[in-house]
């Protein structure tokens, strides 16, 4: 018996080498794309949003203690990361950079050790290759560093230990404390993260009812996520439920909005969902890899919609019988979370936002891989070479849409960041104090000056830069995108001075001293009043 068992295991041993060295290597692939999306450095898509972040770092480096990254609706949690960062390295367009490319590797990481928890050891690793390689859109936004990036990773994390305390049970203290620690601080981050937390939370109880009752493992839970979740609590003590004012956790309007919602989730969402034209700026793309989209995308919607509805309709036979890891199979999670986010798109008042607005879809991608790995499963039944195609069409035309190093947006995108100093150089050569003029253009200043130039938006001043105005500012410029636009502002505010244009995005005057009044707070709002943004 043993020596007729025995030939197969150096045969199990070798394939589960190779699965392991398919891992690691996916995991490098992961690790690449994050960093070969951001560097070398060039100027984002949203550039003012992006270095928000980086504005708010060097505040908190001066002793700023914010809580909120934009308003009131997404935490300050990578400001504090990347001040971090900027304390050992000192503030850079690199050193902003580090922040979403170190939590875009973590975020895979987690996605990984999700999957591994829940799903056989082949399904994990197909799930894998679809989170190293993710939808156009979703990498659009978590590459850059503004508010996104610590969201998914905290769904990632939340996801991964609610499966892991679903296959250890409540006496993994380790576990609870670190998913009430990462359930509070995604409280804190986003109301978004409530898609994962919330089916998160529920899958435990079902499949773990015994944590109901168990008062330590419950205590750790609550303990770790009050503390996550401090900073959040404390503001909304000072300012009575202020967070709840937003229009991310109210509902939609009325019935009307609601069937516009669902029109529009439909019709738009969806499809740039999964094979985006207009997020993540594909639309841009004019190289030779980009002809390929148009005959790509419909394969890639059919191969989401298939995959969806086989999920749909035969979601109980993805479970291998006997498979050990059974327990903690994820797919009535996976439903939640998708059903979460479609409720909160349909239902909201954020759902009502137009736009670029698949960023509001972002938890959904935590779970699409496993959604696709079993669609191309399913397939693999009848034919290997349809599971295969499917799979290859959805990567291909990630791979095909992203805005690698070369290619034409990057290209200018980092002409663009050459501008972007040049302005800033032009600005330093008349001894410019403070710039105003409309935010796309106004608000980088702040940063890539460190401060030295006070930048204020006529309109948006997120991060209230009008707070630092110094007392008496001797030399001022206004800021537009266009000649024709500063040259009718400098008529309605009575002021004079040089003007130059760089083209094609700045065109700013430096104001000649003594056109303003020597009031600094004075002076700023006859620019603000007669500035038309």
């Amino acid at each position: 018996m043993s020596s007729e068992a025995s030939p197969s295991l150096p045969m199990v041993e070798r394939a589960k080498l190779r699965l392991d060295l398919v891992v690691l290597g996916l995991l490098a692939l992961g690790a690449a794309l994050q960093i070969a999306i951001s560097l070398p450095v060039h100027r984002y898509a949203a550039e003012a949003d992006a270095v928000i972040t980086g504005m708010q770092a060097i505040d908190i480096l001066h002793g700023a203690r914010p809580i909120f990254f934009v308003g009131l609706r997404i935490g300050a949690l990578g400001s504090y990361l990347t001040a971090g960062i900027f304390a050992l390295l000192g503030p850079s367009r690199l050193a902003l950079a580090l922040y979403p490319i170190t939590l875009g590797i973590l975020t895979v990481v987690c996605q990984w050790l999700f999957w591994r928890e829940g799903l056989p050891r082949r399904a994990a690793v197909l799930a894998l290759a679809f989170v190293v390689l993710p939808s156009p859109s979703f990498l659009f936004w978590t590459y850059m560093p503004n508010g996104y990036p610590p969201v998914p990773l905290l769904c990632a994390a939340i996801l991964w230990l609610a499966a892991r305390l679903v296959r250890t049970g409540p006496t993994d203290r380790w576990g609870a404390l670190g998913f009430g620690l990462a359930a509070g601080l995604a409280w804190w981050q986003s109301p978004q993260t409530l898609f994962c937390l919330g089916p998160a939370a529920l899958w435990l109880a079902v499949k773990r009812r015994e944590v109901l009752r168990d008062w330590k493992f419950l205590s750790l839970v609550l303990a770790s996520a009050l503390l996550g979740a401090a900073p959040w609590i404390g503001y909304n003590i000072v300012h009575p439920l202020a967070s709840f004012q937003v229009y991310g956790v109210r509902p939609a309007r009325s019935m009307a909005a609601i069937v516009d919602n669902i029109r529009y989730f439909v019709t738009y969402s969806l499809p740039e969902f999964a094979a985006p034209t207009v997020e993540s700026l594909v639309f841009s793309l004019t190289d030779a890899p980009s002809r390929l989209l148009p005959w790509l995308r419909p394969i890639v919607l059919l191969a989401y919609a298939s995959a969806a509805g086989l999920f749909v309709f035969r979601f109980r036979r993805l479970d291998e019988p006997g498979d050990e890891r059974r327990l903690a199979s994820p797919w009535l999670l996976i439903v939640g979370v998708l059903l979460a986010t479609v409720v909160f798109n349909i239902f909201s008042e954020a759902g009502q936002m137009r736009g670029y607005t698949v960023r509001y879809l972002m938890p959904a991608n935590l779970v699409i891989p496993g959604v696709l790995a079993a669609g191309c499963a399913f397939a693999a039944r009848r034919s290997r070479a349809l599971a295969i195609l499917l799979a290859a069409s959805v990567l291909l035309f990630n791979v095909a849409s992203y805005h690698w190093p070369g290619r034409s947006t990057r290209q200018t995108w980092t002409r663009e960041m050459e501008n972007d100093q040049q302005l800033l150089a032009d600005l330093d050569a008349r001894g410019v104090e403070v710039v105003v003029g409309e935010y796309w253009a106004t608000y980088p200043i702040n940063f890539w000056s460190a401060g030295r130039v006070l930048a204020i938006p006529c309109a948006y001043d997120f991060v209230d830069r009008q707070a630092l105005l110094p007392a008496n500012v001797r030399r001022w410029a206004i800021l537009m995108s266009k000649e024709s636009q500063i040259d009718a502002w400098a008529e309605r505010a009575a002021v004079s001075g040089q003007r130059e244009t760089l083209a094609p995005r700045y065109s700013f005057l430096a104001i000649r001293e003594g056109s303003l009044p020597t009031d600094s707070r004075i002076a700023l709002q006859e620019l603000l009043a007669t500035c038309s943004h």
